[in-house]
């Protein structure tokens, strides 16, 4: 984890000279079937249950932003970076 969190970002873990195969390749991510979870075939090992599209009950409150527009549905723009989420 502390090589994740290095303060400079180029010598962070996945930034160096392999990217993410220094990721991947740490001991401990070793029991992660990286081609498996990349072609979305792992199951979450939890999965939240949720009221509707805007439950946000297992998240910590923070006072809003100004820039916050609560309770806004995504526009359909916004929506086009989610199609394979």
């Amino acid at each position: 984890i502390k090589s994740l969190l290095v303060l400079k970002v180029g010598n962070r873990l996945g930034l160096l000279a392999h990217g993410d195969n220094d990721i991947r390749n740490h001991a401990w991510f070793n029991t992660i079937d990286t081609s498996k979870l990349l072609k979305k075939q792992i199951s979450a090992p939890w999965v939240p249950l949720v009221k509707d599209p805007f439950d946000t009950s297992h998240f910590d409150r923070y006072a809003p932003d100004e820039n916050h527009q609560a309770g806004k549905a995504p526009t359909e723009e916004q929506q086009k970076h989610f199609v394979d989420f």
